[in-house]
Formats: C-alpha cells, sequence, structure tokens
C-alpha cells in the first residue's frame, strides 16, 4: 500500500507539471512562436534536475536502502526522482522565471513598402 502511494504522488505530480508546462505555452502557442526561450523550461528544468539528484542520493545513502521512505509513503526506484524533480519544475518555473509575453510577429507597418504596382499604373526609374 505504501508503494502504492509513492506510485500516485508519482504521477499526480508528472500530471501537475504538464498542467503547468501547457498553461505557461499557450501564449507562445497564440502568438504563432515557433521556438520559446530558454527561460520557459530549459532552465527550469536543469535547476530542478540539479537539487532532486543530490537529494534523493542523500536520501538514499542516509536510509541505506534504494527505497526511500518518507512518512508513509515508500518510493520505490526512481519514482522520487520524478516526483521531486517535478515538484521542483513547478516552484522554479513558477517562482524565478515568471511569464514573459511572447514577441509581437505583427509586421511595424500594415502596409509593405515594397509592393507591386496596380496593373496599368505608370513605373517611374526616378
Amino acid at each position: 500500500m505504501n508503494q502504492l502511494l509513492g506510485l500516485g504522488i508519482t504521477g499526480v505530480s508528472v500530471l501537475l507539471a504538464a498542467i503547468t508546462s501547457g498553461i505557461r505555452l499557450k501564449p507562445y502557442m497564440d502568438a504563432g512562436v515557433e521556438q520559446t526561450p530558454l527561460t520557459f523550461a530549459t532552465y527550469p528544468a536543469l535547476i530542478a534536475a540539479a537539487i532532486t539528484v543530490p537529494v534523493v542520493f542523500f536520501l538514499r545513502w542516509w536510509q541505506g536502502k534504494k527505497h526511500v521512505d518518507i512518512g508513509p509513503v515508500t518510493f520505490t526506484d526512481n519514482l522520487l526522482f520524478i516526483a521531486l524533480g517535478c515538484w521542483l519544475y513547478i516552484a522554479v518555473a513558477v517562482t524565478f522565471f515568471p511569464y514573459e509575453p511572447p514577441p509581437n510577429l505583427q509586421p511595424a507597418h500594415p502596409g509593405d513598402p515594397h509592393s507591386a504596382p496596380l496593373p496599368g499604373s505608370n513605373i517611374s526609374v526616378f
């Protein structure tokens, strides 16, 4: 039962991280941006991984076993890496990398200054 709780917490963590990323990605998709800035997901994910890996290895070393027990919950194998990484990703992404509006993709001038002349009009070289 304790391992089932660990699996459930991990599943909810992944779902919440996906929802957080989706909410943060929606303005970029609406604006038609093909490439998001590194602050969108890369930096928060790297920071979360840099914190998660040493913490999980420390907990494994401290408890002296591969399965980590936190209260009534038992995280087997790599579930603690996933759960803790997702929670840290959410915290870092929302706290330290807030929403940045996507770049404006609309042209600065409504008309193209280099448009083709209308048929039947005179063309001047000078």
